[in-house]
């Protein structure tokens, strides 16, 4: 929880043997680079050695890439640590690709989703800065059982993920960039309540902010901004109001700074006791959302705090 690893990591499949390689590289540039362990407010630089590394270069946004074999041919790639969010600075970005690709690198996967790509291409398409680009270059689809879509990877953009169940997978995935895309072009102030349809004529949906459950907190693909769940109008619990309310200590430092005095889990009646007398300001939803930014993760919804909470504590311990 908190701020610690804030930005996103990139895996750049590569020559390199050292550090200070991919640090040349870069500053040729122009862009300051430190190893990761020494790194501060810079961007960070690790070359690790892996003689399995093609396997992790098998997806990208949609689909397979069909690049393991472009990638069998290396067993170094250097990981990259970017200080803010992909969509701040995408020529900075780009150019921090373009200097790696030009010293040999090969291909690239953002960690945060998992999402791989041939160098050459994704430099291009991240430096055209577009939303849509931005987020096919950074973000997976993910289908479940049951019809279930999902994506991976928006909080490398500062943004929570969404999940949508329909009949057709491919209209999922349509809903879902269209929502996605939303989010970065308009930055709107969304909170748990509000609806969203796609194009018009088509079915307005509730939109409900989450924890996201599928990654645990140590695991790069977690997003610390939460999903957005989009149920059905009636399937949705929450109102949306004029003002939300925002907690003062977050309702999970509250949670669980009691549990941790405690040494145990809380109990139902507990969860929704504290809930209740935890203060709170009521702050115009923009403001809610620049303080979530500063803080580093989104906080439980008071009306669905136990359900929630369930969720935090399996993906926390």
């Amino acid at each position: 929880m908190g701020k610690e690893n804030a930005g996103f990591y990139l895996l750049v499949a590569g020559p390199w043997r050292e550090d200070a390689e991919v640090i040349r590289a870069l500053s040729g540039a122009g862009i300051e680079a430190q190893a990761t362990r020494t790194a501060a407010g810079s961007v960070g630089v690790e070359v690790i050695d892996d003689p399995e590394l093609s396997r992790g270069f098998g997806w990208c946004f949609r689909g397979p890439t069909g690049l393991e074999k472009v990638v069998e041919a290396y067993q170094s790639a250097a990981l990259i640590h970017c200080p803010f969010f992909l969509q701040e600075q995408p020529q900075l970005v780009s150019r921090l690709g373009q200097a790696l690709l030009d010293n040999g690198g090969v291909a690239v996967r953002t960690e945060g989703s998992g999402s791989a790509s041939l160098l050459s291409s994704w430099v291009k398409q991240v430096g055209s800065g577009a939303a849509a680009q931005l987020f096919r270059s950074s973000v997976l689809f993910v289908g479940e059982d049951g019809g279930r879509v999902f994506t991976v990877g928006m909080h490398q953009l500062g943004l929570p993920d969404a999940q949508l169940r329909v009949d057709d997978p491919q209209e999922a995935f349509a809903w879902l960039e269209a929502f996605c895309v939303y989010q970065l072009v308009e930055q709107p102030a969304l909170v748990s309540g509000h609806t969203f349809a796609p194009w018009k004529g088509s079915e307005r949906r509730h939109i409900e902010r989450w924890p996201d459950h599928r990654h645990h907190v140590d695991d790069g693909r977690h997003n610390p901004f939460g999903v957005w769940r989009l149920p059905t109008k009636d399937a949705s619990r929450v109102t949306a109001t004029g003002l939300p309310l925002v907690h003062l200590p977050s309702l999970i430092a509250t949670l669980m700074g009691t549990e941790s005095r405690k040494g145990r889990p809380l109990t139902r009646t507990e969860v929704e006791s504290l809930v209740d007398d935890s203060p709170a300001i009521a702050m115009e939803a923009a403001d809610a959302l620049v303080l979530e930014r500063s803080r580093g993760y989104a906080d439980l919804l008071p009306e669905l705090a136990w359900e929630q909470w369930q969720l935090y504590r399996q993906v926390s311990e």
